[in-house]
């Protein structure tokens, strides 16, 4: 049976119902999107005033929080993709000095090894080996998301697969959400020891509304983050002014540029400008300024394997092999996709699974751009 115990502060709500599953916040809604309500720390984000940028330096907030951190847990692993999120946490506890106990890299064994997945967990190990020598006693696991325990998942839940934490419809099960699930040992090592498993959530979602900036986060771009028992290092609850600075520090960057529009904030933030602008928007809200190839694509391996949520390119290997050699597990994958399309309307489908439900805008300023041309 699927765990829908809501874990952390990000939900869907129907009237007073909570869920961490949006087939179940559709099922609840008798498939009215306009009853279901994407609740992202709602009681914390709103009660904090977003109107005022922090007068801290952006560096001084990473201090903070990796003392935060460091001082809350006994033992301190950090999710470690080498991309600019996970790197810019990385360097700021070594900057400040502050100790690392673990990094956590994750690959797919049944993926091939030339797949983004796999090259960027290859580049992981290297820089996590380099970390080591400023960090001797510092642990490093090569987390391998077999498979196996994919096609675990659908015999353990069969048709109730598709109530599982967010939306993840694509075969592949390895939202953090779900991995915390199905590898309890990276969550409990110790029963004595307080582990922080650091994730690195999530750069800023904005809009504009009748001419006014408002953060509104998109349920998609928090899939990895619903039902998550790690700590979101830049959006996590505690983490307020650091996501505040980064909402400034993005509407100075795009109040700049030459003929800004609304339509290039959308493209931006769904990361369809292409790496050179993607680049940009990292450097704007104090990545990391990365060099290796690889790393500087990392963002893009979420979406590169999104292609539809039946035919992602990057399951394609393991769904033909469960077609011939696991035909009950490929059924009951299938006929999860036809439960929802009789249980959703098409208008809240698209290629890639569910339309985008986002939450409650909270106001920061008035759109006031620098440069119209």
């Amino acid at each position: 049976m699927l765990d829908l115990n809501i874990v952390g502060n990000i939900y869907y709500r129907v009237g007073d119902k909570k869920t961490v599953s949006k087939v179940q916040a559709f099922e609840w809604a008798n498939n009215d999107i306009t009853k279901i309500q994407f609740c992202h720390n709602e009681d914390q984000w709103k009660s904090f005033d977003w109107t005022v940028e922090p007068s801290e330096t952006w560096d001084e907030l990473l201090k903070e929080r990796c003392i935060e951190i460091r001082n809350l847990y006994d033992h301190v692993c950090i999710w470690f993709s080498g991309g600019y999120d996970s790197f810019t946490i990385v360097d700021a506890f070594i900057k400040n000095k502050i100790q690392i106990d673990e990094l956590l890299i994750y690959s797919r064994d049944y993926r091939e090894k030339n797949d983004p997945s796999n090259l960027e967990a290859t580049m992981a190990l290297k820089y996590a080996n380099q970390i080591k020598t400023i960090y001797p006693n510092l642990k490093i696991t090569l987390q391998e998301f077999s498979g196996e325990g994919i096609i675990d998942f659908y015999k353990n839940h069969n048709k109730a697969w598709i109530y599982h934490p967010g939306e993840h419809l694509w075969f592949s099960k390895t939202g953090r959400g779900l991995v915390f699930d199905i590898y309890k040992d990276l969550q409990i090592k110790n029963d004595n020891v307080k582990i922080a498993n650091v994730l690195g959530h999530e750069k800023p979602r904005l809009n504009i509304n009748d001419g006014n900036w408002v953060i509104s986060i998109p349920d998609k771009s928090c899939l990895f983050e619903i039902n998550n028992p790690g700590i979101s290092f830049y959006s996590g609850v505690g983490a307020e002014k650091i996501y505040s600075k980064q909402v400034w520090m993005m509407i100075n960057w795009l109040e700049s540029l030459p003929n800004f529009s609304v339509e290039f904030l959308h493209k931006l933030q769904s990361m369809s400008l292409g790496w050179d602008w993607n680049t940009k928007w990292n450097i704007a809200i104090g990545r990391y300024n990365l060099t290796d190839p690889i790393a500087i694509q990392c963002g893009f391996v979420k979406f590169a394997h999104n292609e539809g949520w039946e035919k992602s390119a990057g399951d394609k290997i393991l769904l033909d092999y469960v077609k011939v050699a696991e035909s009950t597990v490929y059924k009951i994958y299938t006929d999860g996709h036809n439960a929802i399309r009789e249980l959703v309307s098409d208008q809240y489908l698209t290629s890639t699974g569910f339309v985008n439900i986002s939450s409650d805008p909270l106001f920061v300023k008035k759109f006031n751009p620098k440069s119209t041309s």
